[in-house]
Formats: structure tokens, sequence, C-alpha cells
């Protein structure tokens, strides 16, 4: 039996691999504020240097004997945050795993393939796609970068940007990406999977594993029509009924659109002469 999850966790609900990279993330991100502490500590030049409580008498110190210091703090907090990190590892481990592939097994047994194709990267769009080539760009140019960076510039203004740029990267860019994954992942399963429309359902499927991450059920479909058409590719909106309300789904990018609008109009059409007139035992037997 599981542990029970903690009410106050703001991760509870995610998988343990998601937990123990968002610990990782905070772990790197307090390693380069010490870093950058160390780094402006060991460039920074001057004859003489003080410690003391402020407002009180401060005893002078050589530059050396202060860098020694900032070492050895420097080396205490790493110690200290290596037993949080471990503590962190072991919770992460220990708390319930709700992991599981959020996509089911392809087609079902019986379900008939009515058609099929392949939008592309043509499906993306708008904010899709400028927050996809952000996510991708982002911790490219920053490693790029850091990597271009010599040997010898790392104990310089140089490490100490790099050093910034890693705390901003595992601050903010790695955790979004953890966070909105699933997301992000449908954007690319829509570039590089399938959309099929069968005679149950409109699915669309993940590349290489097939798994069915999206659907649409045929007995809700109100409607399907073709927006635009630039080439051999085309805009369909499809009108579903949820409950009381009325929702569009764009498919773009869709190879011989009025295949695709006929197909799931003859799906709607065949779904409410099901719902309308259902088949009885007893007409099997006639």
């Amino acid at each position: 039996m599981g542990e029970p999850e903690d009410d106050d966790d703001p991760l509870s609900g995610e998988s343990r691999w998601v937990r123990i990279a968002v610990l990782a993330s905070v772990m790197v991100v307090f390693c380069s504020v010490i870093g950058l502490w160390l780094t402006w500590a060991l460039t920074t030049t001057g004859e003489t240097a003080s410690v003391g409580f402020r407002g009180g008498q401060r005893i002078p110190i050589s530059p050396e004997l202060a860098r020694v210091i900032f070492i050895g703090a420097g080396a205490l907090l790493l110690v200290v945050l290596a037993m949080l990190f471990a503590g962190g590892l072991r919770y992460a481990w220990r708390a319930p795993d709700p992991s599981g592939s959020p996509g089911e097994a392809g087609l079902n047994l019986g379900e008939h393939v009515k058609w099929v194709g392949r939008p592309g990267w043509s499906s993306l769009t708008g904010a899709p796609a400028f927050l996809l080539l952000l996510t991708v760009l982002g911790p490219v140019l920053i490693g790029w970068w850091i990597l271009g960076t010599p040997i010898d510039g790392l104990f310089g203004p140089r490490g100490f940007w790099a050093l910034l740029l890693i705390g901003l990267l595992f601050g903010s860019i790695v955790p979004a990406i953890l966070f909105a994954r699933r997301t992000l992942s449908s954007w690319v399963f829509d570039s590089l999977g399938t959309v099929a429309v069968t005679d149950r359902r409109i699915v669309w499927l993940s590349p290489m594993r097939g798994l069915a991450y999206r659907e649409i059920a045929g007995d809700s479909i109100i409607g399907a029509a073709l927006v635009d058409r630039d080439g051999r590719r085309g805009w369909v909106s499809v009108t579903q009924q949820v409950g009381a309300d009325v929702e569009e789904h764009d498919l773009f990018g869709l190879s011989d659109p009025e295949g695709a609008v006929a197909a799931i109009e003859a799906l709607s059409l065949a779904q409410a002469r099901e719902l309308r007139f259902p088949v009885t035992g007893g007409d099997l037997g006639a």
C-alpha cells in the first residue's frame, strides 16, 4: 500500500520522475547561486577585506584569507544542499506514483478505419508553434553560449553570466517544460502522428507506438466543414456536442481534407442513426 498523498504537496499527482527532475532543477538553481557568490568572491580584487557585524567593529583580513573563508562556506552550503537533495529523493521515490502512459491502446478490436491522414508540421500554427520553438531554442541557445565559453573564461565575467543563465534555465524553462510536458508532447504528436476517422470516433494516434492520446466520440459530433485549403492540405473544423455546450475543434494541415470531411459526416450520420434506431436482439435474429 502506498503512502497517502500530502494535500499541501504542489507536486501531488505528478509522476515520480517529474518530482525528481523538479527537485534536481531546484538544486541546480541553488548551486548556481552559490557558484555566483564564489565567483564574485574569487574575482574581487583588493588589498584588504574585513569581517564583522553591521554597526560593530570590523576586523581587517587579507584577501587570501577571505577567499578561504568564502570557499569553506560555499563547500559547507554544498554539503547541506546534498543532504537536502538526498532527503528529497527519498521522499520523491516513496511518494505514490500515479505515472503511467497517458495514451491508451490504439484502435479497438473491430474498429474500422474510414479515413487516415498525417497532418505534419503544418498543423503547428499560432501560439503552439511559437511556444514550442521557444521551448526548443531557449535551452539550445543557452547551452551553445555556455559550451562556447573557454575554460579560462569560466573564472571571469563570462563564468558569472554562465552560472546566471544556468540558474535561469533550471529555475524557469526546465520546470515549465516539466509541468507542461503533456501539452507540449501533444503538439509534437499532432505533427508527427496520424489522425484517423473510424466507424466509432475521430482518434489521434501517437507516432512510433500508435497510442490514442486524444479522441472525439462519433455520437458527440454535430458536423464538420472545410474552412480553408492551401494546396494539398486543408483546415477542417469539427463541431462537437459536450453536454449542453458546443465546442469547435480545428484540424490543421490535413491531406485530402474533402475526404476527411466526408468521413466525419458519414460517422456522425451513422452514429445518429444508431442512436435513433438501435439494433436489438430481435433484429439480429430476423
